[in-house]
């Protein structure tokens, strides 16, 4: 196929037409995986800059976010600004960017990505997206969800850390390892070499 000329039987003319060589050419080159993961990403969709959520947005979203209900202990270090957060978590995935990209009006890339983790754990940041974005929503959602890592489940971490301490010496006990039988054994430590 060559591209520039249509397809005969096809309806795709123009634009179209050629996004649908492309499409079928990336079939060809990249195997189906790679292809369904590209057009996810380079969905026909209007795309429209970013910008930060205004005051009427933020009365209604503010009540969907755990760091704004009152808290019965005000211990540690005080929160960063809950509305610059969620500014900067969304830029990163409107954006599609690397965390550490972040523009210098967001707090730190540190600040936002932590506070992403616990939002998209407990479901927060589904429910604020779905709420602001309406229907682009899902495709947003479905490309946070490719960029993002798969983890191992919790057996083949523990696996893979053996005692669960990679950077201790085995043989040391220590208290707050021990279970209940090997609490009667004083701890043994290995002996180390000091160099002189």
């Amino acid at each position: 196929m060559r591209v520039g000329k249509a397809v005969p039987g096809a309806r795709h003319t123009g634009v179209s037409q050629t996004i649908f060589e492309i499409q079928t050419l990336l079939i060809f080159a990249c195997g189906l995986s790679l292809y369904l993961l590209l057009t996810v990403l380079i969905k026909e969709k209007p795309v429209t800059p970013y910008r930060d959520i205004n005051d009427e947005e933020w009365q209604c979203i503010a009540p969907m976010l755990p760091e704004l209900r009152p808290r019965s202990e005000l211990r540690g270090r005080p929160l960063a600004n809950t509305r610059s957060v969620l500014n900067g978590v969304l830029w990163v995935i409107c954006s599609g960017a690397t965390w550490s990209a972040m523009p210098r009006r967001y707090p730190s890339y540190q600040t936002c990505h932590r506070r992403f983790k616990v939002w998209h754990e407990s479901g927060v940041l589904r429910r604020v997206m779905d709420h602001l974005y309406a229907t682009a929503a899902e495709d947003l959602y479905v490309t946070m969800q490719a960029r993002m890592r798969v983890h191992a489940n919790p057996e083949q971490k523990a696996a893979r850390l053996g005692n669960g301490f990679p950077y201790r010496a085995a043989g040391v006990l220590h208290a707050h390892t021990m279970n209940e039988s090997a609490a009667q054994v004083p701890p043994v430590a290995l002996p180390y070499k000091h160099a002189a």
